[in-house]
């Protein structure tokens, strides 16, 4: 099954234009090869205040995700050093 992806606000504003060059191909293929196809195999379930959101980890930047029915919403991109804390 092809899941569709949608990107939060926050993330097209803030998290993806500080995502260096470098880093960016990276992961985009993860978002493309994994959370399109499976994202319930891929990423872990959070728990506590977090609960119902699913991560992904690409390298050092973790992927923040919901997914329902056929829908993944991506709510944040982020380094680990920094992900969790506002999510």
């Amino acid at each position: 099954m092809k899941y569709h992806i949608e990107y939060s606000e926050k993330v097209r504003r803030v998290d993806a234009p500080n995502i260096p060059e470098a880093h960016r191909a990276q992961i985009e293929r993860a978002i493309n090869e994994r959370l399109a196809t499976a994202p319930l195999d891929f990423g872990k379930p959070l728990r506590h205040n977090l609960n119902g959101m699913r991560s992904l980890r690409v390298g050092s930047w973790r992927i923040g995700y919901f997914v329902e029915a056929e829908t993944v919403t991506i709510n944040h991109i982020e380094l680990r050093r920094d992900a969790y804390k506002d999510w």
